[in-house]
């Protein structure tokens, strides 16, 4: 790291925006003539114009527009109320300028402008949002509205409840009105559900992946928040730096970088899977016994070729040494990492001891000569004790809580295998379920090998071991953490060969999988062969974790009796526990 070394915000805004490609902009008065009609001009004091950056390797001179033939716009009486409800004069969208300065960083700009009463709108919002990252609305986008921002909430509220439920999306109100406060709270109103509020910053409104920010358009002659007043020039870095609050992170960069050198080569993909590969593959695939295997085979030859990108593209440079002490700087700023965060250590020195941490490992030797609780903290989580594994996750952490709930989100992550649509999730190794048998609810995991949950015509009998959930006696004593209505669950497998159960399923007309399908109440389930039990789709196990599993099954039924020497046996564990 040296001392020239970007800050944790500048490299994660340099990794936006390699990855943002589209944004679609919503307003009725958008304008692609020069001149625009402004009654008045409103120049704020403390904002800088600056020309925005922009993307070295590569400039999308690419504009879609999809504005309406007719670009003029009458004039607007000074002093009177604007379509937003307010005394301060309206304006154009200066269309233009965005689209250039979107093209100039690298991203197309679709503009969207409603004629009033267009019944196409929401369609056509809908379908285009989808597929762009960042989403601007005008406040009054119908000159018929009954009240200011009727037609915006509807819009926000359709993208959100087609989006899937953690999508991360950023849209912005760009408005010419001065009640930004009242814009925020009834934008709070409309994201926010039962299970979860809106948190409000400022002029900024948060939930989960969702993020909504409001800017005013300047040339207006009041504002209450000269902060907030942009023009369209300045406002795709304003963008940009509000998507990198919402993305900026560690593994967040290594994901979106990953992203974006798989969007940057995707034509590459597609030549070296190209169709005079289709006769080879056919050809494959009926000298494949069973043929039908070979329908899984493009994913492995696909992922293998994205790996091949990411490693490339160096992605895992956002997780190396110089990069986490940059990370480490950032925790430092908004007082994450601070002074007494580990009594009597200040937040510079706690930054030091990581950072050797980082650069020499966790080794006992190399606890002299630092303060006494951070070498107990050492020692102990060299020893592996389990009641502080969490704590160097805390300190880094904004609090314990946070600490030790990341520490299984992070579990989570690298053991359960991710399902990204909501298709039937089928019977195989791995797989977790829960009997749901009135007042018993037992959690069993799946044994049975992959060849024999696929090609299954009739009833088939799956092997269980049960999971015993971690209890309040032993509250660390278990190897699999599995989230279950928004709640964690701690879990151990018993190995033990008696306990294992087989049950009996077959498959529904048509497929050739043990399924679960959808219940009335929304949740993935299954019965058995005589429909005699009903059991809860839980997850799955990422196979590496789901074999490792059976290895240690298999380790147990193969244990062998022996007549032999007591003392021979016990200088053989003791000699094994010494290597």
């Amino acid at each position: 790291m040296t001392p020239s070394s970007p800050s944790f915000e500048q490299a994660s805004r340099k990794i936006v925006t390699d990855f943002l490609h589209s944004v679609v902009v919503v307003d009725d008065r958008a304008s692609l003539n020069d001149e625009v009609n402004i009654s008045n001009s409103y120049t704020p004091k403390d904002v800088a114009l600056k020309a925005p950056s922009t993307r070295a390797k590569k400039v999308q001179t690419i504009v879609e527009t999809t504005l309406q033939q007719n670009e003029h716009s009458e004039g607007v009486e000074e002093g009177a109320p604007n379509k937003d409800g307010d005394n301060t004069n309206n304006r154009d969208l200066k269309a233009k300028i965005l689209i250039d300065t979107f093209a100039e960083i690298g991203l197309v700009c679709a503009v969207l402008k409603p004629v009033d009463k267009d019944e196409r709108l929401e369609s056509q919002t809908d379908h285009a949002t989808q597929k762009s990252d960042i989403v601007i609305l005008d406040w009054q986008i119908s000159e018929s509205e009954t009240s200011p921002g009727e037609t915006a909430l509807r819009l926000i509220k359709k993208i959100i409840k087609t989006d899937s439920k953690d999508r991360l999306r950023l849209i912005a109100i760009y408005t010419t009105s001065q009640d930004l406060h009242g814009i925020t709270e009834k934008v709070s109103d409309v994201i926010k559900t039962p299970s979860e509020t809106a948190s409000i910053d400022g002029f900024e409104i948060t939930r989960g992946p969702i993020k909504v920010v409001i800017y005013q358009k300047s040339g207006g002659t009041t504002t209450i928040a000269e902060h907030r007043v942009v023009d369209e020039a300045n406002l795709p870095e304003k963008l940009i730096n509000d998507f990198t609050s919402l993305t900026k992170g560690l593994l967040s960069n290594v994901a979106l970088k990953s992203l974006g050198a798989l969007r940057e080569n995707t034509h590459r993909i597609i030549s070296k899977f190209n169709s005079g590969l289709d006769a080879p593959y056919v050809a494959h695939r009926i000298l494949t016994n069973p043929s039908e295997e070979a329908e899984t085979h493009p994913i492995p030859l696909l992922t293998s070729e994205f790996n091949e990108i990411l490693e490339d593209c160096n992605v895992c440079d956002e997780v190396s040494i110089d990069s986490i002490k940059i990370w480490l700087n950032h925790l430092e700023d908004v007082s994450i990492i601070k002074d007494d965060k580990l009594e009597g250590i200040s937040s510079t020195q706690l930054k030091e001891l990581i950072g050797i941490l980082l650069e020499k490992g966790l080794e006992k030797e190399r606890t002299k000569g630092t303060p006494s609780n951070w070498r107990d903290l050492l020692k102990a989580l060299y020893r592996s004790e389990k009641v502080r594994l969490s704590e160097l996750t805390v300190l880094l952490s904004k609090d314990e809580e946070q600490g030790a709930e990341k520490d299984l989100d992070f579990a989570v992550l690298t053991t359960m295998r991710s399902h990204y649509s909501n298709i039937s999730p089928s019977l195989k190794l791995g797989s977790i379920i829960k009997e749901m048998d009135g007042t018993i609810q037992r959690y069993l995991i799946c044994l049975q090998p992959l060849c024999d949950s696929v090609r299954v015509t009739k009833e088939r009998k799956f092997p269980f071991l049960p999971l015993v959930e971690a209890s309040s006696e032993s509250p660390n004593d278990f190897e699999i953490v599995l989230q279950i209505d928004g709640d964690y669950k701690k879990f151990k497998v018993k190995l033990n060969p008696y306990l294992l159960e087989l049950i009996p399923f077959k498959p529904h007309a048509g497929d050739k999988e043990i399924k679960a399908t959808l219940d009335s109440n929304n949740i993935f389930s299954l019965k058995d062969s005589a429909e005699m039990k009903q059991y809860r789709w839980v997850g799955e196990l990422k196979f590496p974790q789901a074999q490792r599993i059976v290895n240690k099954f298999g380790s147990q039924i193969s244990r062998v009796g022996l007549t032999e020497s007591d003392w021979l046996r016990r200088m053989a564990t003791a000699a094994n526990q010494n290597d």
